[in-house]
């Protein structure tokens, strides 16, 4: 799965959200493409695509060394 993330801008005060979750890559691009083109929202946004895991309610493995060490 997939997630489409509207970034905003933390200068200028526009907030981030998730835009939408897709089955595919390509289903992903197809609306990133389109909301690039739209810039509904004014201010400074980026429409990033970022694969999820199957691990499931469950830390990224990149960040499972620092959640150790702040357990220790």
């Amino acid at each position: 799965m997939y997630i489409l993330m509207d970034i905003g801008c933390i200068e200028c005060g526009e907030s981030s959200d998730l835009l939408g979750s897709f089955e595919t890559l390509e289903k992903a691009h197809e609306v990133q493409e389109k909301w690039e083109s739209i810039g509904w929202r004014g201010g400074q946004h980026s429409y990033e695509i970022f694969e999820l895991t199957d691990d499931i309610n469950e830390l990224g493995k990149k960040y499972l060394e620092s959640a150790k060490k702040e357990s220790e």
